[in-house]
């Protein structure tokens, strides 16, 4: 497994590294069954996630009929236009967030970052659909090409399905798999087959 083939990698490079100072074990002493607790340990965290989500603004979108919208085995996307550089900027927490989840064809959740939001409402012509839908609490009629950008980020954060309810929506789906092979892969961690 990968966390095994880490803490043998680790060990070559000393003896002694230790995930924290107080910690009694060195990392190569760790495993299979401490990646486990670790994973499980996530859960302690989900009143934490809950809040952040809870501060996002959450909007409800309509997919135009020409572009419905697709979902995929990894259904809940994220994606940032701010650029942090390599720290990265697809935290819950992070200035520009933007996460969306397709409900069906016709509808799909959208949560933004509250000064995202914010700027749409002050300068509503540049965003003229989605202030005038938040301001009335109606659902966001999206353009053809902001369903398209909605389904890319399915087919990108895909670990392994895309699904549609016709065959004549998978087109860019397929287009992207294409002309992007990694994608093929999924964003997920593989196990190398040595480590099987």
């Amino acid at each position: 497994m990968i966390f095994t083939r880490l803490c043998k990698d680790l060990n070559t490079w000393g003896k002694n590294i230790r995930a924290h100072p107080n910690d009694s074990r060195t990392l190569g002493e760790y495993g299979p069954e401490d990646a486990k607790a670790s994973s499980l340990q996530i859960f302690s965290d989900v009143p934490e996630f809950a809040k952040f989500l809870q501060e996002k603004v959450w909007s409800l979108c309509e997919a135009p009929s020409s572009m419905p919208y697709i979902i995929s085995d990894n259904p809940i996307v994220r994606h940032n236009m701010v650029n942090r550089g390599p720290r990265g900027n697809l935290g819950l927490r992070k200035e520009g967030i933007e996460v969306y989840m397709p409900l069906s064809p016709k509808f799909a959740i959208h949560a933004i970052c509250p000064k995202l939001a914010n700027a749409a409402l002050m300068t509503p012509e540049l965003a003229p659909r989605y202030s005038q839908a938040l301001q009335n609490g109606t659902p966001i009629l999206h353009a053809p090409e902001n369903a398209e950008f909605a389904n890319s980020l399915q087919v990108i954060w895909a670990e392994r399905f895309v699904y549609a309810k016709e065959q004549e929506h998978l087109e860019m789906p397929i287009d992207m798999l294409r002309t992007n092979p990694e994608l093929k892969d999924g964003p997920g961690v593989r196990q190398r087959p040595e480590d099987v």
